[in-house]
């Protein structure tokens, strides 16, 4: 799967709150930055608690998947 499937993925199964394939499409020593809120995330579990605990009503809409082969990233638009 390339990485920008991956990320495809990822966000679908966030929208979907599909906990246990985020962890898996997630590697485990990851690091997501999220530069708005300054906020770093390390791990795969870590980043699954983030998100599962955060009050329902968001969704996330992906405006851009930039991707090169093993690394990849995305600008979206969070709505409550």
């Amino acid at each position: 799967m390339e990485s920008s499937e991956v990320i495809e993925a990822l966000w679908d199964r966030i929208q979907a709150r599909d906990w246990a394939a985020v962890a898996g499409l997630v590697a485990e020593d990851a690091v997501i930055e999220w530069p708005v809120s300054g906020e770093r995330i390390v791990g795969n579990k870590n980043f699954v608690a983030v998100n599962s605990s955060y009050p329902e009503g968001w969704s996330i809409r992906v405006l851009r998947i930039v991707a090169d082969g093993k690394r990849g990233g995305l600008g979206g638009r969070g709505a409550t």
